[in-house]
């Protein structure tokens, strides 16, 4: 293993200890140019396995105290994603899910022939999109807060 790999290893180790992650425990590195079709950014990080995936377009770029702003953030967003997306999942599209099916059942049976039931379906689209939106913009919301975090811990100057 080349010896800045294995220092960005020791980097990875240390914060997930810092940051309570016992079960956590990287041993390997991945350099990763694609996922699938997609080139991927400089600052890709992703924790599969005790394995860290990183972007081939910053090797070399970066020196191993630059990385650790970036696999501090990486940690906590992978940390919190499963939690938090369940929980986006559960207040956004839950309810949804279970309301548009009965509002426009209703709505046709009762307001079926009238004007009315122009409205209300125009309101139900849009709500879902609105709803749909917020849903997939959780994720961004999360490396935001996970930036944020690791500022905290770590320093802003960093």
């Amino acid at each position: 293993m080349h010896p800045e790999d294995q220092q960005l290893l020791e980097i990875a180790r240390d914060l997930c200890r810092k940051l309570g992650y016992y079960n956590l425990n990287p041993d390997t590195i991945s350099w990763k140019e694609k996922m699938g079709i997609r080139r991927l950014p400089a600052d890709h990080f992703m924790m599969l396995r005790g394995e860290l995936q990183l972007s081939t377009r910053s090797m070399g770029q970066l020196t191993p105290d630059e990385w650790r702003p970036i696999i501090a953030s990486g940690l906590i967003y992978f940390k919190t994603l499963t939690r938090n997306s369940l929980v986006g999942m559960l207040t956004t599209m839950l309810p949804i899910a279970l309301l548009v099916p009965a509002i426009l059942l209703l709505s046709i049976r009762y307001l079926a022939g009238s004007v009315l039931i122009y409205p209300v379906i125009s309101a139900l689209i849009v709500v879902t999109f609105l709803a749909g939106k917020r849903f997939l913009m959780y994720p961004k919301r999360l490396w935001f807060k996970a930036d944020v975090e690791a500022a905290r811990i770590l320093g802003k100057e960093s």
